[in-house]
C-alpha cells in the first residue's frame, strides 16, 4: 500500500520517469496484489503519453498474456492499439481495434475504436474498405465529432481516384459546416490540388491563397499552400494578390519559421513594383532585428538581398552614366547603421558581409575579397553564424590559407551540426586534408559529408572529394565509380564535372589505356573550356597520350590548338606546351 501511494505521489508531481520506475519495481514485487492492475494501467498510460509506443507494446502484451482477465483489459488493449496506430503499424492496430470492438461493444471507447479502425484502412490505402467503414460510422454515429475529419478524408480519397468534380462539390459543401472551421486550411488546400489537377490555375491559386489565410498556423498547410500559391499567382502575374498574401502572412504569423522567406518574397515584389525604399527598409529592419545573434542562419540571406536592392539595373546604352559605386555602398551601410557603442563582433562581420555581397554583385572581385578578408582577420569563429563560417572557411581555403580556414570549419561542425550549411564543415576539412596529403583523413571527412551530414547541400562536392581521396589511396576502382557517377548526373554542373572527366582520363592512363584516356582528356577541353586550369591540363595530357600511342602529328596538332587559345596563356601548362611544339 505504501509503495502504491509512492507511485500516486510521483505521478501527481508529474515525475513520469520516476513513476514508471516505481511501477516496474512494484509489478516485479507484487504482480498479483490488489493494486497491480491499477499500476499496470498507470504505467501504460504514462508510456503512451510520453510517446514511447514500442515500450507500451513491450509492456502490455506480456502483461495481458499473464493476466487475461484483468479488470483494466480494455484500457491496456486500447493503449496497445493506439501505440501501434501512432507507430504506423496499421495491420496490427486494425486487429487490436477489432478485438476491442468485439469484446467491449458497449464501452465508452467504442466510437473511438470504430473511427480508428476505419483510419487503419485509410492509411493502408485500402480506399474501398475505408469508404465502407466511413459509411458505417456516419450511419451509427450521426452526431460524432469525427465526422468533419471523415468527410475531409473522403476528399483525399476522391483526389487519389482523380474524381475532381465530386471532390470540389463535397469540399465546397464541407466549408459551409461551422464544425469544419478548424479544417478550413486543409480543405482549401485539397480544393487547390483538385483545381490544379484540372488545369484551372486561376481557381487553384485562389484556393491555395485561401488555405494560407485559414491555415490556423498549421505549419504543414502554411508551407505547402504558400509554395503553391506563390508559384501559381506569380505565373499568372497576379502581383497585387501575391504581395497581399505575403503581407498578410507576415502580419498574422510573427516569428513563424517561414517569416524570413516571407520578407524575402515580399521585398522582391516591392522592388518589382518600384517600391525600392519600402523594400530596403523592410529588409534592413528584419536583418537588424537579429544581426547581433551569431546563431541565426537567416540574417545573411536578408543582407544579400538588401545588397541586391542597392545594385543599379544594368544598362547597355553607350552614353549611360556610370553608377556612383561609393555612394551606393555608403547608402547600403547607412541602412544598417546603429550607434557605435552598440556594435557587436557579429554586427561588424555582417556589415562587412553585406559590403562583400554588394561588391560581388557589382562584379568587383578585388573589393569582394577585401571585405571577406576583413571578416576573416577580425572575427573569431565564435562570432560568426553558420552561413559566415561556411563562407569565410571557403574563402580562406581558396586563398590557400589552410591553417586559418580549419578553425572556422571546426566551429561549424561542433556548434551547428543541424545547420543547412553543416555540409561545408566536412567538405572544407576534407579539402584541407587532401591538400595536406592526409588522404585517409580526407576520405573520412568526405564520407561524413555524404552519409551523416544534415545539410545535404554539397553532395556533389563530397562525392568528388571522396573520389579524389580514393584515387590518391590507389583505390582506383572505387574512385572510378564515383567519378562516373558525377559525370552521369545531369543535374550536376561545374568544376567537379570537368575534374571528374580529367581524373577518369588519369585512371585510364595509369592502366595504360591510352586511347580511352585521350578520349576523356579531349572531352574536358572540348566541353569544359570555362575552367581553363582544368582544360589546360587536359590539353597537355591529351597530347601526351597521343605521343605515347605513336601519333606524333596528332599530338603536335593538339598542342598547337592549345597554344593558339589566349585564354590559357596564364596556365603553367601553356609554357610547357610551347616548349614541346616543333618549329
Amino acid at each position: 500500500t505504501a509503495f502504491f501511494g509512492a507511485i500516486i505521489a510521483q505521478s501527481n508531481l508529474l515525475r513520469y520517469p520516476a513513476t514508471r520506475k516505481l511501477c516496474t519495481d512494484y509489478l516485479a514485487l507484487y504482480p498479483k496484489e490488489k493494486f497491480a492492475d491499477q499500476v499496470a494501467q498507470i504505467n501504460a498510460n504514462l508510456l503512451l503519453t510520453e510517446g514511447l509506443t514500442a515500450e507500451v507494446i513491450a509492456f502490455v502484451e506480456p502483461y495481458l498474456q499473464a493476466n487475461p482477465t484483468t479488470s483494466v483489459r480494455s484500457t491496456l488493449l486500447s493503449a496497445m492499439a493506439n501505440s501501434r496506430f501512432q507507430a504506423g503499424k496499421f495491420d496490427e492496430a486494425a486487429k487490436d481495434y477489432d478485438v476491442l470492438r468485439k469484446e467491449f461493444p458497449t464501452g465508452e471507447g467504442f466510437e473511438d475504436y470504430t473511427y480508428r479502425r476505419a483510419l487503419c484502412d485509410f492509411f493502408r490505402n485500402d480506399y474501398s474498405a475505408t469508404v465502407k467503414g466511413f459509411d458505417a460510422f456516419e450511419r451509427d454515429f450521426p452526431k460524432s465529432g469525427f465526422l468533419v475529419d471523415i468527410r475531409y478524408r473522403r476528399g483525399i480519397i476522391l483526389l487519389a481516384k482523380k474524381e475532381y468534380d465530386p471532390l470540389i462539390a463535397s469540399m465546397t459543401k464541407l466549408l459551409q459546416d461551422p464544425n469544419a472551421a478548424g479544417f478550413a486550411g486543409q480543405v482549401h488546400t485539397l480544393l487547390g490540388d483538385a483545381y490544379a489537377a484540372k488545369g484551372d490555375s486561376a481557381m487553384a491559386g485562389s484556393s491555395f491563397a485561401s488555405a494560407v489565410r485559414t491555415a490556423n498556423k498549421d505549419p504543414l498547410v502554411l508551407q505547402y499552400a504558400l509554395d503553391q500559391a506563390t508559384t501559381l499567382l506569380r505565373g499568372a502575374r497576379r502581383w497585387d494578390e501575391l504581395e497581399a498574401l505575403w503581407r498578410d502572412f507576415l502580419k498574422e504569423n510573427p516569428n513563424d519559421p517561414m517569416e524570413l522567406r516571407g520578407v524575402s518574397e515580399l521585398s522582391k515584389l516591392q522592388t518589382r513594383a518600384n517600391k525600392t525604399d519600402e523594400a530596403r527598409k523592410m529588409l534592413s529592419d528584419y536583418a537588424l532585428r537579429d544581426i547581433h545573434n551569431p546563431r541565426s542562419e537567416y540574417v545573411e540571406m536578408l543582407l544579400s538581398q538588401l545588397a541586391g536592392v542597392f545594385v543599379p539595373p544594368r544598362t547597355f546604352k553607350k552614353d549611360a552614366v556610370a553608377p556612383d559605386v561609393e555612394a551606393l555602398m555608403a547608402a547600403l551601410t547607412k541602412s544598417l547603421a546603429i550607434p557605435e557603442n552598440a556594435y557587436s563582433p557579429a554586427y561588424v562581420a555582417r556589415i562587412n558581409f553585406a559590403q562583400a555581397e554588394f561588391s560581388r554583385m557589382m562584379r568587383d572581385p578585388v573589393r569582394n575579397a577585401r571585405f571577406l578578408n576583413a571578416i576573416a582577420t577580425s572575427s573569431k569563429p565564435e562570432d560568426l553564424s553558420p552561413t559566415l563560417l561556411s563562407v569565410i572557411g571557403q574563402f580562406l581555403l581558396d586563398e590557400k590559407q589552410l591553417d586559418k580556414a580549419a578553425p572556422f570549419f571546426i566551429r561549424l561542425r561542433e556548434s551547428f551540426p543541424d545547420s543547412i550549411y553543416a555540409d561545408a564543415a566536412p567538405i572544407g576539412l576534407g579539402e584541407i586534408a587532401l591538400q595536406n596529403k592526409k588522404f585517409d583523413e580526407a576520405l573520412t571527412e568526405f564520407s561524413t559529408a555524404i552519409i551523416d551530414s544534415k545539410g545535404a547541400s554539397m553532395l556533389k562536392e563530397g562525392t568528388y572529394g571522396k573520389a579524389l581521396a580514393l584515387m590518391n589511396l590507389e583505390k582506383l576502382g572505387e574512385a572510378k565509380k564515383l567519378f562516373e557517377e558525377i559525370v552521369a548526373n545531369r543535374e550536376w554542373r561545374g568544376v567537379e564535372k570537368a575534374g571528374a572527366l580529367l581524373n577518369l582520363g588519369e585512371i585510364e592512363a595509369k592502366q595504360e589505356n591510352k586511347a580511352a584516356a585521350h578520349g576523356f582528356f579531349q572531352r574536358v577541353y572540348l566541353s569544359h573550356g570555362a575552367y581553363p586550369e582544368i582544360a589546360a591540363k587536359a590539353y597537355l595530357r591529351a597530347a601526351e597520350m597521343l605521343e605515347r600511342d605513336g601519333k606524333h602529328d596528332e599530338a603536335q596538332s593538339t598542342l598547337k590548338e592549345f597554344v593558339a587559345n589566349a585564354k590559357f596563356a596564364e596556365t603553367p601548362e601553356f609554357a610547357k606546351a610551347k616548349e614541346q611544339i616543333e618549329q
